[in-house]
């Protein structure tokens, strides 16, 4: 049965506020930090984010971070605000956060406040402040703040309802003027769902298609998730297609994300404990290139085989989650619950190691 419109329009939001609120953006125009700067900010970042709880490690990677602020270094004033911002491993302060990122935009560097305005945004603590802060980062130089916009004029964040839609053409030209990236994966969601357009899923993969043949990688990678899963309401799942467009739009991505695609593709396929042993031998050939985005992409794509998966690694790691069969079994949850520390903060795993994130950060267990 088709879901109402309206319904339709609030589910997409929700999801919307759950990916990009605590997404950093795109660095966009960055004033250039020296080699040696560089190497303080490896090294404070690995100690910071070594462990999802903060501790010696973390006090030791941040005060790295603060030595190459001293020297005057703005990716280092915009990681430290990132760190503050997100509070994944400290506590959050926007206070903070927001000094750290206006330091390095008088620096040059106004990805940082392109963030904070995208939080504002997102989580509708201040859509004006939000919408003034990336419309700065934009006219800076900052050209993916457009995009940002015009998105979150699509969905209703900035004033809410037509009010916030009518905004969305005039951020649309002005990403597309600036060359932003972004705009034909934006276009594509705006015509799947029909917002302010009549809803038409065989144009909005054409226009990813058009954008992919023009060299957009953001649109072929969309594509083919696009193709892989369907979307519940005008566009079916098509595997066949999601394969050809890998194949023909190779080129224009990374080694690690085709098999990343390659390998969400095998999974939405798989059915039964012979195919997901199968995808876990696949899997354990390139462990490097196992990340949270390929677990996200593998719990829309089949849940039970990122569970097999799950189970595999968990073994792995040193856990006992019972036979690999890829259903949430009590041993399996129980294992679940006793390693999602190690990978996540521990809000998230009280709240159900079941998120998608949680099992997402879980398949990175070494």
């Amino acid at each position: 049965m088709m879901m109402r419109r309206d319904s339709i329009f609030r589910s997409v939001r929700l999801l919307l506020l759950a990916l990009f609120a605590d997404t950093a953006l795109p660095a966009g125009l960055m004033a250039e930090t020296p080699p040696a700067a560089d190497d303080l900010i490896r090294q404070g970042l690995a100690l910071a984010y070594s462990t999802p709880v903060a501790g010696e490690d973390t006090r030791r990677g941040i005060a790295l971070l603060e030595k190459s602020a001293a020297t005057g270094s703005a990716r280092a004033e915009v990681e430290l605000g990132s760190l503050y911002l997100y509070g994944d491993v400290v506590p959050r302060d926007l206070r903070r956060a927001r000094g750290y990122f206006e330091t390095a935009a008088a620096a040059g560097d106004w990805s940082g406040l392109a963030q904070f305005g995208a939080m504002l945004m997102w989580r509708e603590q201040d859509w004006q402040e939000g919408q003034r802060l990336l419309e700065q980062a934009a006219e800076q130089g900052m050209a993916s703040a457009w995009v940002t916009l015009a998105r979150g004029a699509m969905y209703g964040y900035l004033g809410g309802g037509s009010t916030s839609r009518a905004k969305y053409r005039a951020y649309a030209d002005k990403a597309e003027a600036a060359g932003a990236p972004g705009m034909a994966v934006l276009e594509a969601e705006r015509l799947q769902w029909g917002i302010s357009v009549r809803a038409d899923g065989t144009e909005a993969v054409k226009v990813l298609r058009r954008a992919a043949d023009a060299g957009d990688a953001d649109a072929a990678r969309a594509l083919i998730i696009l193709l892989r899963d369907g979307n519940g309401l005008n566009i079916g799942k098509d595997r066949d297609a999601a394969r050809a467009a890998l194949s023909a739009y190779a080129p224009l991505l990374t080694e690690p994300d085709r098999w990343q695609l390659d390998i969400s593709i095998q999974a939405a396929e798989a059915r039964g404990t012979a195919d997901y042993a199968a995808l876990a031998s696949a899997v354990a050939t390139h462990h490097d290139w196992v990340t949270k985005d390929l677990g996200n992409q593998l719990a829309r794509a089949n849940p039970n085989a990122l569970i097999y998966l799950l189970q595999t690694r968990l073994v792995t790691a040193g856990h006992a989650p019972g036979r690999p069969d890829g259903f949430a079994g009590h041993k399996t949850l129980a294992a679940m619950n006793d390693a999602c520390p190690k990978v996540a903060a521990a809000a998230l795993c009280r709240d159900s190691v079941l998120r998608p994130d949680v099992m997402a950060a879980l398949l990175t267990l070494h």
